[in-house]
């Protein structure tokens, strides 16, 4: 739906055997990016490469930054042109693609490692290609769910999203618990073969992208986009001007503020676990297992829920549960018996990424196809602004106080977003829209 005083362009629909056919496209999508994502997760592995090459607590607490940074001004940056264009698989093919060249550029120079250590050299270089991949991956992202938002209707999404977690994780998991053991023993460990697999996926996850059968965007939607563009040619206006006149968007902009700080402490679980508990690397593979099987197990009901009670009421189970994370984790180094508590709190660490896609599903409900990039990038705005500001604090405070009291308030931020998404307002209800909108509620099994 629109915001208010503004007519909304004609509806593209797709044709009727499109979504038919796109939908196992996009699931192999999916799956071959969560192949690709789970050799290089945030909590584990990522770390453990700063950790291997030295790295302090403030520099690993770097990656959020770099992550929501890359996630969120990139995208803002290609919105409008994301929104001219009449096919959205071109621009998300080429830069799913870019997402793996840096991971293949790493490939290529981690063997020259031995003969720079001690310098800054590679921690650099490392940082440099973690920013550019996550500038393609918030463009990416952005496209994805835009395409998504144009071929596959709203009470089909969490389908796909279920089907997509399911398959992805199966393979996803057989990958890693057969390559990371080979590629992640401690003091042998081969993180350019791990670069080399993951820039790979990625790279053939554009290729799968290009099969999809879409549409070129209507006249009409094209025309909004560049009406509204014109109208307000600056990106801080822009996003500033959907939070003023969308109160449904600002309140989920706040849930994604606040639930979104979880990912302040996605670097810190690792180091967490290896210095108060004695644990080596030879346990990741374990963890990033675990992790990706949450991510399983909330995303298929959840799909499911979604599509049947609307993303809102989903949102506010996820916002809660996120928040059991880190008390898990500092549960699990507070007792003695602790140890059995950690691999839970990296079960629902696989929240996280099923809460992002819960509500850049909602949000494509709140407003018509041409808005879709701009709304999506705002709602990246909202997840990143917290790791931005608040992630060199975190790692500061670390490194001078300790794991605890990071941990602590982090979770209570998080709290806030669970209250938060109680306001929320469901868009597919009649109370909510003023009227019935065609298309946005199941049909009818009678």
């Amino acid at each position: 739906m629109a915001p208010v005083g503004d007519d909304p362009p004609a509806p593209n629909p797709p044709s009727v055997d499109a979504p038919r056919r796109n939908f196992p496209l996009l699931v192999a999508f999916q799956v071959m990016l969560r192949v690709g994502w789970i050799f290089k997760t945030e909590s584990v592995v990522m770390p453990a490469v700063l950790d291997s090459i030295g790295a302090a607590a403030w520099v690993r607490a770097l990656l959020p930054t770099l992550n929501r940074f890359g996630q969120t001004v990139p995208p803002m940056l290609q919105a409008r042109r994301l929104e001219r264009r009449p096919l959205k698989k071109i621009p998300l093919a080429f830069w799913t693609v870019l997402m793996g060249v840096p991971f293949l550029g790493l490939a290529g120079i981690w063997p020259l490692r031995g003969k720079s250590d001690g310098s800054f050299v590679f921690p650099l270089l490392f940082l440099v290609a973690y920013a550019l991949f996550f500038a393609a991956t918030g463009i990416n992202q952005v496209g994805y769910a835009t395409l998504q938002g144009k071929l596959i209707p709203p009470y089909r999404r969490g389908r796909l999203m279920s089907v997509a977690n399911s398959i992805g994780v199966v393979i996803a998991v057989s990958c890693a618990a057969l390559l990371m053991p080979l590629w992640m023993r401690s003091g042998a460990e081969r993180f350019e073969s791990l670069f080399l697999f993951t820039g790979c996926c990625f790279v053939t996850c554009g290729l799968i992208i290009l099969a999809v059968r879409e549409r070129p965007s209507t006249a009409a939607a094209r025309r909004q986009a560049d009406e509204t563009t014109t109208a307000v040619p600056a990106v801080r206006t822009r996003w500033w001007t959907i939070l003023r006149d969308d109160p449904r968007m600002r309140q989920a902009f706040w849930v994604g503020c606040a639930s979104g700080c979880s990912l302040l402490l996605f670097p810190h679980y690792q180091p967490l676990a290896r210095h108060r508990l004695g644990l080596g690397f030879d346990q990741m593979v374990f963890w990033v297992i675990v992790q990706n099987v949450g991510a399983a197990c909330f995303g298929a009901p959840f799909g499911w829920l979604a599509d049947r009670r609307g993303n809102r009421s989903v949102i506010r189970w996820a916002t809660g549960l996120i928040c059991l994370g880190p008390l898990l984790a500092l549960a699990a180094v507070a007792w003695s018996a602790g140890r059995s508590l950690l691999p839970i709190a990296f079960f629902f660490l696989g929240l996280t990424p099923v809460l992002i896609k819960l509500l850049s599903n909602y949000v494509l409900e709140l407003t018509d196809e041409a808005r879709h990039p701009s709304y999506l990038a705002t709602l990246g705005l909202a997840l990143g602004l917290p790791a931005m500001i608040g992630s060199p604090l975190v790692g500061i405070a670390i490194d001078r106080w300790g794991f605890e009291p990071a941990f602590v308030l982090v979770a209570a931020v998080m709290t806030l977003g669970w209250f938060g998404s109680w306001g929320l307002v469901e868009p597919r209800s009649a109370e909510a829209s003023g009227s019935d909108e065609e298309g946005t509620s199941a049909p009818s099994d009678g």
